[in-house]
């Protein structure tokens, strides 16, 4: 990919835009259906799978939110990226399980009857 030209920020501000564009197409066919929170100290990671059987691994560090979805927990690891930032209102950066659900969704991801594997985490 070639560089912007010093002092041109167009460029980047518009392939920025539609990466954040085509991420949330993709997030949009995203639908969980069981998940479980895996660690109850930091960083916050939950695992789940989807509609279409492959897993998902979502991760809140550093008041960053990222997610990968692969065929297993390997390659959803493997595919893990940050989406953005997610500051945390609480202590330490501590996200709760609703807290995590509404950040995915906000991004278009579907909790829509999802199985909730494991105990509640709202409070550390």
């Amino acid at each position: 990919m070639q560089a912007d030209p010093p002092g041109n920020n167009f460029a980047s501000a518009h392939r920025q835009r539609d990466s954040v564009r085509n991420i949330n197409l993709f997030m949009a066919a995203v639908r969980v259906v069981a998940w479980e929170r895996t660690s109850v100290i930091f960083p916050g990671q939950w695992e789940g799978t989807i509609a279409d059987g492959r897993e998902i691994y979502i991760r809140h560090r550093f008041d960053r939110l990222g997610f990968g979805i692969g065929a297993d927990l390997a390659g959803a690891l493997a595919n893990y990226t940050t989406v953005g930032e997610r500051p945390s209102v609480h202590q330490y950066g501590f996200m709760k399980d609703s807290e995590m659900i509404t950040a995915m969704q906000d991004l278009g991801v579907s909790f829509e009857n999802a199985e909730r594997r494991g105990a509640p985490c709202e409070e550390y």
